[in-house]
């Protein structure tokens, strides 16, 4: 087998479109004849920027196993969560809140995922998952 066609790295980098879902499971689509899927690209772990958000989490994780105290606020957990999840997603597509289309800027962004934190969470899923990428 030629490994290149396991080359997570590449594949995390292209991105995946993940297509969402309902809390309850049924998949999500912007149009009544469900041709538009809602979704979102999700960066792989094994990627560069991936990586970087990562490390950014292990500054945090790495404070607090030295005995350090992490007082933060609820409020700013979540704006931490959700700061990674920015930086794992890059774009997205056919979500539409309010009767407008959700844009892919990074505030957009930030204030559809801390609104609909079940999409973060799917996000997360999906970019630990390194067969999902080589799917593509």
């Amino acid at each position: 087998m030629d490994f290149n066609q396991l080359d997570t790295k590449a594949a995390m980098t292209r991105g995946h479109w993940l297509h969402l879902r309902s809390p309850k499971g049924e998949l999500l689509f912007a149009d009544e004849k469900k041709e538009k899927p809602s979704r979102v690209l999700v960066y792989g772990i094994d990627s560069d920027r991936a990586q970087l958000a990562v490390r950014g989490l292990s500054d945090a994780q790495r404070l607090i196993a030295a005995g350090g105290t992490d007082d933060r606020s609820l409020q700013e957990l979540e704006e931490q969560g959700v700061g990674f999840v920015l930086e794992i997603a890059g774009d997205i597509e056919n979500v539409i809140v309010d009767g407008k289309e959700v844009k892919s800027d990074r505030e957009s962004l930030k204030t559809f995922f801390l609104r609909f934190t079940w999409v973060g969470e799917q996000v997360f899923q999906v970019f630990r998952d390194r067969g999902r990428y080589l799917e593509n």
